[in-house]
């Protein structure tokens, strides 16, 4: 994964010195200040004194100077509008209700809840005993020093009174000598404000994890709207019953996306349709840095959890994970996502369906040779019945490889990156209690990376379903936080547009919902404009009358799961068509 580019030491403190100046000079304050030098911040955000949980004496008065730090790198790094609150002794827990009063005295649209989760220092043997920093060894040419540091932020919607996002981020950082530029007066001082911690290696480590922080809360801030915003025009009709959403809707800060913004579906090969009922769901975003993977029994080499820009990754060497036992019906789909090292030829990625015997039912085998641009990809069956064993050319390794796998009836379909590349039938497989996963790194032990697991019931087809009332589908998928279709929402969609040529007196009104991460306001406008976009693509892509359809956003009402788990919260997000008369 890219690291944070570092900004130089002397630029920032510079420059954070004239935004100061200005400051004072002008008196406007800090959002005027932000918003004449480019463009207006997303929110106001308070920031509480942090709280120290780490029970680490060699940190030191950390914790004392975080929220200064994280105010420098917001105003250094985002649109954000940062300002420390005050009326909080330092170190003391704080409530959501407590963090949200404190923030309305302050005039703040969202408070940021710091807290110091863990640290570590280690130094190596036989050390420079010169200059101390807090009781941490920063220097001499034959001492290494590398300092570790895990922060937390709760991010709080101050007018709502709720909680948007729960944020981790840590920091790494080792030294082995001085910086001859240094005031070394300033080491072994109480000082954490110096020119010597900056550049000592928890300095250093802790700017580490604020930089990826910053970045992680722009990106849940993105749609935040405070509740004292106006509400978007597009909405509710006069009376308060919503009106039919027949053109395009514009999505959350993104603004408007007309039709030609949505890929073209009609032009889709892919034909794999997900599992509707989530049987077994891991994308780790229940999983903290330096803690196992919650749902897994892991055992071998040590796993590693991965932040990028909307990535999260579990990085495996020779590791091999376990799902808990599952109660899998006869048919059903497997979505996975892996990251193959660019350079790494012979890695491995072995997927196996167990009975409660530990019997191999089925098995996948991925085998990268970035080398050769060539995935080998190997199914079989019980008793090592081999459903098929090829190599895909032409693949690009610094995208991630998705293997899904479809058992319907006894047919089993495999798909590498949507493209169907086994098509077998008869297949009879017993009873399976558990998946695992194991990974075995090439000649040069580069991890290899997993980002999503999902196992569903198969989904029954959209005519009988519909029959019923509603069609429910997780098979409709969007960019990020925004309401840009992926080409594999087409299977579904085709299906949709199918039914509705099927039988002309057919009416649908397509519902949108989202998960409960974010505020209630942005996950309404998000889930707004994704139904909208599914309508909008029957219409001018698949021909079907407008009158037909209409469209309704309702965010994260009316959950399927509990939002409070990964896998009730994939549940969550999902597309709804309802019969009407």
């Amino acid at each position: 994964m890219a690291g944070i580019k570092k900004q130089p030491k002397q630029s920032f403190r510079r420059g954070y010195a004239l935004l100061l100046a200005l400051f004072v000079m002008t008196g406007a304050g800090l959002p005027r200040l932000i918003a004449q030098s480019g463009g207006q911040p997303s929110a106001s955000v308070g920031i509480l004194p942090f709280q120290d949980v780490s029970g680490n004496a060699d940190l030191g008065q950390l914790a004392s100077v975080l929220p200064g730090m994280l105010q420098s790198v917001l105003l250094d790094k985002t649109q954000l509008a940062p300002r420390q609150l005050q009326g909080l002794p330092p170190g003391q827990a704080v409530d959501i209700a407590s963090a949200a009063a404190l923030g309305q005295q302050a005039g703040a649209d969202v408070v940021a809840i710091g807290t110091l989760l863990s640290g570590s220092v280690k130094t190596s043997q036989g050390s420079f005993g010169g200059f101390g920093f807090h009781g941490i060894q920063v220097g001499g040419n034959r001492n290494k020093i590398s300092v570790m540091v895990l922060l937390q932020i709760d991010l709080v919607d101050v007018n709502r009174g709720v909680k948007i996002a729960t944020l981790r981020a840590r920091g790494k950082q080792s030294k082995s000598h001085f910086d001859p530029n240094l005031d070394s007066s300033n080491y072994g001082t109480i000082n954490m404000q110096s020119a010597g911690f900056q550049n000592s290696a928890l300095g250093e480590a802790t700017r580490k994890a604020l930089d990826q922080l910053a970045g992680e809360m722009t990106r849940a801030l993105r749609n935040f709207q405070p509740a004292s915003a106006a509400p978007p025009p597009a909405g509710p009709a006069s009376g308060g019953s919503p009106a039919p959403a027949n053109a395009a809707a514009p999505v959350p800060g993104a603004g408007a996306n007309p039709p030609a913004a949505q890929p073209n579906l009609t032009a889709v090969t892919i034909d794999f349709v997900p599992g509707d009922k989530t049987l077994f769901y891991d994308d780790f975003t229940d999983m903290a840095p330096d803690e196992p993977p919650p749902h897994w029994k892991a055992r071998g080499d040590a796993v590693t959890l991965m932040l990028g820009k909307k990535m999260r990754q579990l990085d495996l060497m020779n590791t091999q994970l376990t799902s808990p036992r599952l109660t899998m019906p006869a048919n059903f789909t497997l979505q996975t996502t892996f990251k193959f090292a660019v350079k790494e030829n012979m890695s491995k990625a072995d997927l196996e369906f167990h009975t409660a015997d530990g019997s191999t039912a089925l098995a996948a085998y991925l085998t990268s040779a970035p080398g050769n641009k060539t995935l080998e990809v190997a199914v079989s069956g019980p008793k090592s019945d081999q459903l098929t064993d090829q190599t895909i050319s032409n693949m690009d390794f610094t995208q991630p490889v998705k293997l899904d796998l479809w058992i319907q009836n006894g047919r089993l379909r495999a798909y590498v990156n949507g493209a169907r590349i086994t098509d077998v039938n008869q297949i009879q497989l017993p009873a399976i209690t558990y998946l695992m996963v194991e990974a075995t790194p090439g000649p040069d032990k580069a991890p290899i990376g997993l980002r999503r697991v999902r196992l569903a019931a198969s989904a029954p087809d959209f005519a009988s379903a519909i029959a019923s009332g509603k069609y429910v589908t997780h098979g409709i998928h969007f960019d990020t936080g925004s309401a840009i279709l992926k080409p594999s929402s087409a299977p579904v969609i085709r299906q949709v547009a199918d039914g509705l040529m099927a039988d002309p007196a057919l009416k649908l009104e397509i519902d949108g919902y989202t998960d409960s991460i974010g505020s209630a306001q942005s996950n309404l406008q998000l889930s707004e404009a994704r139904a909208q976009a599914v309508l909008s693509v029957l219409v001018s892509q698949f021909g079907i009358d407008a009158g037909r359809l209409t469209a309704q956003g309702f965010g994260a009402a009316n959950p399927i799961g509990s939002n409070d788990t990964a896998a009730g919260r994939a549940d969550n997000r999902r597309v709804e068509f309802v019969k009407q008369p």
